[in-house]
């Protein structure tokens, strides 16, 4: 009798903590939303008296200066966007989400004239957190801006003991042997670096892995090792 009213207590007590991190994690959210709000209107303020500036001189030299201004104002607009997507990690239950749909929502949101898409496994479902499609918005992104010429986009998947490998590639430039590691930085790269830090950070949440393994001058290449219990094929 003694033991069961520990374990009750216990259980109360892990049930109190939860609730107070919860309300812990919502105040921190709400604090963080309103900053970002608050940063970004200070930023459109900014970028209208630069526009100002611009309309009152023909000095090259200030409108030099101008125009260094307003790409630091871009640069900080995407960094607080990166800490709205940051923040939104792992918020959420993961699910289950069909690839195939997920991808249509990404390649649906990124500018891609030109560029031929082909998706092979239509009836693949993985376990992931719900920023999923920013995982292929970003690759697609980033072999739209650095891949040069991409005219095909590519994923399939093969087998590999029990994982499963979800191949992404595009037949652009590639990405040299010394920056496959190095891009999955955090502040790695042109265009702030962050793109694909999220993705990896996106796919660790449910274990799942990411690497470059392309050819340079034959295209990127990404491998996203699924573990064995996050996929599975349903009929259609």
């Amino acid at each position: 009798m003694h033991n069961h009213e520990v374990l009750r207590d216990r259980n109360q007590e892990l049930e109190r903590y939860s609730q107070e991190l919860t309300r812990a994690n919502r105040t921190l959210g709400l604090m963080n939303t309103i900053t970002r709000h608050d940063i970004l209107n200070q930023l459109t303020i900014l970028n209208g008296y630069l526009a100002l500036i611009m309309e009152l001189t023909a000095d090259p030299a200030i409108l030099d200066y101008v125009k260094k201004g307003k790409e630091s104002i871009r640069t900080i607009d995407k960094h607080i966007q990166f800490t709205r997507q940051y923040h939104e990690l792992g918020s959420c239950r993961p699910q289950w989400q069909n690839v195939g749909f997920v991808f249509a929502q990404a390649v649906s949101q990124v500018p891609s004239p030109g560029i031929t898409f082909l998706f092979e496994p239509s009836d693949l479902e993985i376990y992931a957190d719900r920023l999923l499609m920013k995982i292929f918005y970003n690759l697609i992104d980033n072999s739209r801006r650095h891949g040069k010429n991409v005219s095909k986009i590519t994923v399939s998947t093969r087998d590999d003991q029990d994982d499963l490998i979800l191949v992404y590639e595009d037949d652009g430039i590639g990405i040299s042997p010394s920056e496959k590691e190095q891009i999955f930085s955090r502040n790695y790269g042109r265009n702030t670096g962050l793109g694909l830090f999220l993705v990896q950070e996106i796919l660790r949440i449910t274990g799942i892995a990411i690497t470059e393994t392309g050819v340079e001058g034959k295209g990127a290449r990404f491998e996203v090792r699924i573990p064995r219990g996050s996929f599975r094929s349903v009929e259609t």
